[in-house]
């Protein structure tokens, strides 16, 4: 019989977050459309859902929930424009990981919450909106995943940065 010896495992930002988008992708884009649409309208509710759980070396679990702030969406958020904000959400920070480019985190509250500040800005409909990623870790045991969608007009000078940086 061999024994096996736990060890405590500290998990950097940057590794939760590249585990986070993916999560992201698997559960919001990466399922039937059906049980995609159901999710986004709970989201969209206010609900935050449990979207996994993970077992700790000391035989507790932590419990990984997602939620959604529309409160600064202007117009109207349907499941179509969600996914594509998700997507580039996804596609944005999987870009900056995969090239090797530190990723512009914004810690609050005595590193219990980040912010990702890599804006993935859309026009459509001829409105601008913003989706950024957040990350709250408040509760022992729970990480929080946040989708924020923010007033646009904070981050004109970014978004032309942002575009003139994809254009070149």
């Amino acid at each position: 019989m061999q024994s096996t010896q736990q060890s405590s495992v500290t998990v950097g930002i940057e590794d939760l977050i590249n585990n986070v988008v993916k999560l992201i992708y698997d559960y919001l884009l990466g399922r039937e459309p059906k049980i995609n649409l159901q999710r986004f309208d709970r989201l969209k509710t206010g609900e935050i859902q449990s979207v996994a759980s993970t077992p700790r070396d000391d035989n507790k679990h932590i419990e990984v929930l997602l939620s959604l702030n529309q409160s600064e969406f202007v117009g109207v958020l349907n499941f179509k424009v969600f996914q594509q904000f998700i997507a580039h959400l996804v596609n944005l920070l999987t870009n900056t990981q995969t090239s090797n480019q530190t990723l512009p985190i914004r810690e609050e509250a005595a590193g219990q919450r980040f912010l990702i500040s890599i804006p993935a800005a859309l026009e459509i409909q001829q409105q601008l909106n913003v989706l950024m990623l957040g990350f709250d870790l408040k509760e022992e045991n729970q990480i929080h995943i946040e989708l924020l969608f923010f007033e646009p007009s904070q981050f004109n000078g970014v978004i032309k940065n942002l575009n003139r940086a994809i254009d070149q």
